[in-house]
């Protein structure tokens, strides 16, 4: 089952460094699953490594406008990220760039094979997820 990420950081340092950590953390952790990075612009050369797959995609234009108040993320998230993760014909597991994995794949591979959508919500984050309700 193949591993899907997206990088659209900033080139940036500190983003670089938390790329690497999920590359390597990803590579060490994933098998014979193949690593899927999807980014919208250039990447930098730090960022490109054996063995992974990079791919760049669009972000859609989108047929409706967005109230005033969604900000930039949420645009990126439904037009780029949404809309390309849809367009996936094959099983995959999607990982944020900013959730390092830290053990095996396996377990999450062997329960999706009996559930048709997983998925894991994380922590309220201040000026991050803070605003959501849930």
């Amino acid at each position: 089952m193949k591993i899907i990420t997206i990088f659209n950081y900033p080139d940036d340092e500190n983003y670089n460094k938390l790329c690497l950590w999920w590359l390597n953390q990803t590579k060490k952790y994933a098998g014979d699953n193949p690593i899927h990075v999807w980014h919208e612009k250039d990447l930098p050369e730090s960022l490109v490594v054996p063995g992974v797959i990079y791919t760049k995609k669009s972000r859609v234009v989108l047929p409706f406008a967005f109230p005033s108040d969604i900000d930039e993320k949420a645009r990126h998230n439904i037009g780029f990220k949404l809309y390309n993760l849809c367009q996936e014909e094959e099983p995959y597991i999607f990982i944020d760039a900013d959730a390092i994995p830290f053990h095996s794949f396996d377990q999450l591979i062997k329960a999706s094979k009996d559930k048709p959508f997983i998925c894991a919500d994380h922590q309220q984050v201040p000026k991050h997820s803070a605003l959501i309700p849930f």
